[in-house]
C-alpha cells in the first residue's frame, strides 16, 4: 500500500501540530508529546516500504518541524524579525538531521538498527544543541512537561533529556502498535503484550513522580527576599527613560515593602541600563546612590542586572571591539552583587542569545549581531561558572536565557549554590507565549537542582518557586510589582547535579558510532552499484 501525497502531507502536518500543542503556553498538553511523533513515523515507514527516494523524508520531516517551530516560537518576531526567521527555519533544518540519519540507517543497515539509531540520534542531537555554536535548546522535547512538573519529578536524576527519552520510547512503541494494526492488518488482541508494556512505560514514570512530589519535604535555612518587577517597556528602556528615572522606580518599589527582615533584594536583568565601567565600579555615581540606599535600609544585599564594560590594551576575546589607539572595549550583560563594605561581585552572562548577544562562528560573522539596544552586539562571556557570595550563602546568578540550560545551571549547584536567582527581561516578546514558556522552564531547573528559585523580571512574570517546581508567588503581566517572600536554602546535590547529562553523553557517543557504520554501509552500497555497472559495460 502506498499513501497518497495528500495523506503523507496530512501525517507530516499532524505531527507538527501535535508537537506544538504539547508545548507550554501554546496548547500546554504535555502528555500529547507521547504520541506526537507517531504520524511522522508512519509516514517514514510508508516511504521506506515503497522504496521512495531518501530526499522525500527530508521534505516531510522539515514540514513537521517547521510547523512545530513556527507555532511555538513565532513570538520572537516582536524582538527581531530576522531572528525569528532564522530561529524557525534554521532550527527546523537542524531538527531534520536525526530523522534523515534514522532513515538512512534503516535503509542501509537494517530496520531494527534504524530505530535504535533514531533513539540515540535524537538524544545526541538534543545534547549537542546545548553545546554548539547554533545552540537553541528551547524546543527540546523534554521541555514539553514544564507545566506538568508534577509528572517529571525524576528530572532530578535524568534532567530534561530523561523526558526526551521517555517521549521517544513511548512514541516508538505506539508506532509499532499502529504499524502492526494498520500496515500489517493484525488484530488488536495480538497487540495485548505491547499494550501492557506501553501501560507500564507510561504509568511507572508518572506514579514514581507523583510519589516523589507528594512526599518531598523542604529543608534548609530561611532567607527573606524582596523581588522587584519595575515594568519598564524594553523598547523605551534604553532610549526615552533616563537611568535616574529607572533607579527612582526601583527605589520606590523597594520602599513599599522594605523592613528590617529583608536579607536580599533582587532586581532584573539590565535594571541598571547604562553601561558601567567595571574598573572603579564602586565610585560610579549610580552605584554610590544605590549603596547609600542600602545603608538606609539597614544593610540588605542587592543583586541587580546591569550593562557593564571593560577596557583592554589587547584583544581579550572574540567579543573585544577595537576602538583604535591600542584600546579595546568588551561589553557584558552582567549581574552585580552589592554588599555593605565589600567589593562588588560581578558575574557576566555566559549563555548568550544567538543573533542578539552573539553570532555563531565569530571569526566569520564578526560585527553582524542584531542591534536591539542595550546589551547587544557580540558580548563578552564568563569563562566558567562561579557562585556569588552573600551573607554566608551562595547564589546561582542566572541571567535570562541561561535558565534554559539545565546542565549549565547544575554546574553552580555543584559548586555549592544555595538557591537560583533568575534575572530576566521578557517584555521584548510582548504578551505572547514567550514569557510564559520562560517561566515554566524555571520549574524544571528547580526540580533538577532541588533548589528554590527567585525570578525577577523587568517585564514578564516575577515569581518564587520551591524545589518541587511549584510557583508559590507570582506577579501579573505588565505591572509594577514587588514580591516579599521567604525561600529556603539548600546546598544538596541531586544525582543530576553530581553526574550531569549522562544520557546525552552516552547517546552522543553511541549515535556517532551508529552513524559511522551507517555511512560505511551506504558508501559500500554505492560501490556495489558502480561495480555492477562496470561489469555490465564489460560484458
Amino acid at each position: 500500500m502506498k499513501l497518497s501525497l495528500k495523506k503523507r502531507l496530512l501525517l507530516a502536518t499532524l505531527s507538527g501540530i501535535l508537537l506544538a500543542i504539547s508545548f507550554p503556553a501554546v496548547g500546554g498538553v504535555g502528555p500529547l508529546a507521547l504520541l506526537a511523533l507517531v504520524p511522522l513515523l508512519l509516514l517514514e515507514e510508508d516511504l521506506f516500504q515503497n522504496k521512495d527516494r531518501s530526499y522525500k523524508i527530508y521534505f516531510y520531516s522539515f514540514l513537521t518541524f517547521f510547523l512545530y517551530n513556527l507555532i511555538t516560537v513565532w513570538w520572537i518576531w516582536f524582538a527581531s524579525e530576522g531572528g525569528a526567521i532564522m530561529a524557525v527555519v534554521a532550527n527546523s533544518i537542524v531538527m531534520v538531521l536525526p530523522i534523515a540519519a534514522f532513515h538512512v540507517t534503516k535503509k542501509f543497515v537494517g530496520v531494527k538498527e534504524g530505530y535504535i539509531g533514531l533513539f540515540f540520534y535524537w538524544l545526541g542531537f538534543e545534547y549537542m544543541h546545548y553545546h554548539w555554536e547554533l545552540s537553541w535548546p528551547w524546543l527540546n522535547f523534554g521541555n514539553m512537561f514544564a507545566n506538568h512538573h508534577y509528572l517529571v519529578q525524576w528530572y532530578s536524576y535524568s534532567g530534561v533529556l530523561g523526558g526526551t527519552m521517555w517521549i521517544l520510547l513511548v512514541n516508538m512503541l505506539f508506532y509499532l502498535i499502529a504499524k502492526n494494526v494498520f500496515f500489517k492488518k493484525e488484530s488488536w488482541n495480538i497487540q495485548t503484550p505491547l499494550l501492557v508494556l506501553q501501560a507500564i512505560l507510561i504509568l511507572f514514570p508518572v506514579i514514581s513522580s507523583l510519589i516523589i512530589y507528594y512526599n518531598y519535604e523542604e529543608e534548609g535555612d530561611e532567607l527573606n527576599v524582596l523581588i522587584i518587577q519595575p515594568n519598564i517597556d524594553p523598547y523605551q528602556k534604553f532610549s526615552s527613560i533616563t537611568p535616574d528615572q529607572q533607579i527612582d522606580k526601583i527605589i520606590h518599589l523597594v520602599e513599599q515593602k522594605m523592613d528590617e527582615s529583608v536579607d536580599l533584594i533582587i532586581a532584573p536583568e539590565t535594571a541598571l541600563p547604562m553601561s558601567i565601567n567595571e574598573d572603579g565600579i564602586e565610585k560610579n555615581g549610580f552605584i554610590l546612590r544605590i549603596s547609600q540606599k542600602l545603608e538606609e535600609w539597614n544593610g540588605p544585599d542587592l543583586l541587580i542586572g546591569s550593562s557593564t564594560h571593560l577596557y583592554f590594551d589587547h584583544k581579550n576575546s572574540y567579543a573585544s571591539r577595537n576602538l583604535g589607539n591600542g584600546v579595546w572595549l568588551e561589553a557584558y550583560n552582567s549581574a552585580l552583587l552589592i554588599s555593605r563594605n565589600k567589593p562588588i561581585q560581578i558575574y557576566h552572562k555566559s549563555q548568550l542569545v544567538l543573533g542578539v548577544e552573539r553570532l555563531p562562528f565569530p571569526a566569520i560573522f564578526e560585527n553582524m549581531a542584531i542591534d536591539m539596544g542595550g546589551t547587544t552586539g557580540t558580548l563578552g562571556a564568563e569563562e566558567k561558572p562561579f557562585c556569588l557570595k552573600s551573607k554566608g550563602m551562595e547564589i546561582t546568578p542566572c541571567i535570562c536565557y541561561e535558565s534554559v540550560y539545565g546542565g549549565y545551571v547544575a554546574e553552580f549547584s555543584r559548586l555549592g549554590s544555595d538557591f537560583i536567582a533568575i534575572m530576566t527581561n521578557d517584555g521584548w516578546w510582548k504578551d505572547t507565549p514567550g514569557y510564559k514558556q520562560h517561566l515554566n522552564f524555571a520549574r524544571l531547573r528547580a526540580i533538577e537542582n532541588r533548589k528554590f528559585i527567585t525570578r525577577s523580571a523587568n517585564t514578564g512574570i516575577s515569581a518564587i518557586l520551591n524545589s518541587r517546581g511549584d510557583v508559590l508567588e507570582k506577579t501579573g503581566w505588565w505591572e509594577d510589582a514587588v514580591i516579599k517572600g521567604t525561600i529556603r536554602l539548600s546546598d544538596q546535590e541531586t544525582f543530576y547535579v553530581k553526574y550531569g547529562d549522562v544520557i546525552g553523553r552516552v547517546s552522543g557517543f553511541t549515535a556517532v558510532l551508529i552513524l559511522i557504520f551507517a555511512i560505511f554501509k551506504w558508501l559500500r552500497s554505492f560501490g556495489s552499484v558502480f561495480k555492477k555497472e562496470q561489469n555490465a559495460g564489460v560484458e
